[in-house]
């Protein structure tokens, strides 16, 4: 094989793991994102079935609902 071939090749098994290596990080990134959104899905629910609960009085489903409404923020941050 000549030189040009293996330079060739060589490029080609570079831009190959250049590939792999963006596509895994990128793989990674979504799924912390899809982590995030099912924290915060959860979240959103358990503050709507505090302030759906009958059985709790107005103050304490304000003060249940802020402390999940505190969490909801600090998840959201990247």
């Amino acid at each position: 094989m000549t030189h040009l071939t293996w330079t060739g090749l060589a490029l080609v098994l570079l831009a190959v793991a250049a590939l792999a290596c963006w596509n895994w990080r990128s793989n990674r990134q979504l799924q912390q994102l899809d982590q995030r959104i099912r924290r915060q899905r959860e979240l959103l629910e358990q503050i709507d079935s505090v302030l759906e609960n009958p059985h709790l009085s107005e103050e304490q489903q304000l003060i249940r609902s802020e402390a999940l409404l505190a969490k909801l923020r600090e998840s959201s941050k990247p």
